[in-house]
């Protein structure tokens, strides 16, 4: 529902949502541990990894519970470095990690629900 002056806001790396999304902002990004699904999430201040997606794999958790991904692959692009907080969940949810605020903050990030993806600025 953007006006034309705030669409040609929206440029940068396209990044499709995928199928399984049911309305969210759901993707895949390929991480030096594998692929990873995650919600894409404002409200959710850190990025985080979920602590049984991140353990039992040849990662150093730092004693903050940190854990930087220097490859994260979404669509052909790598915006790694990325640091992810490692938080326990009780119920396991259908996805590996948010991308929260923090990296809201440094980039421009237009999300295209009719479109099913996202523009993410370099």
């Amino acid at each position: 529902d953007a006006n034309s002056e705030q669409q040609s806001d929206c440029r940068g790396r396209e990044i499709p949502f995928l199928p399984d999304s049911g309305g969210g902002a759901l993707t895949m990004a390929t991480t030096e541990i594998g692929d990873i699904k995650f919600v894409w999430d404002t409200g959710a201040v850190p990025n985080i990894i979920l602590a049984s997606r991140a353990k039992g794999e040849n990662l150093t958790i730092s004693a903050r519970n940190t854990v930087t991904l220097n490859q994260v692959v979404f669509n052909d692009h790598d915006f790694g470095p990325i640091e992810f907080k490692v938080w326990d969940f009780p119920v396991t949810p259908p996805f590996d990690g948010f991308i929260g605020h923090v990296f809201f903050r440094d980039r421009v990030v237009c999300v295209d629900f009719p479109g099913n993806r996202l523009f993410v600025s370099d």
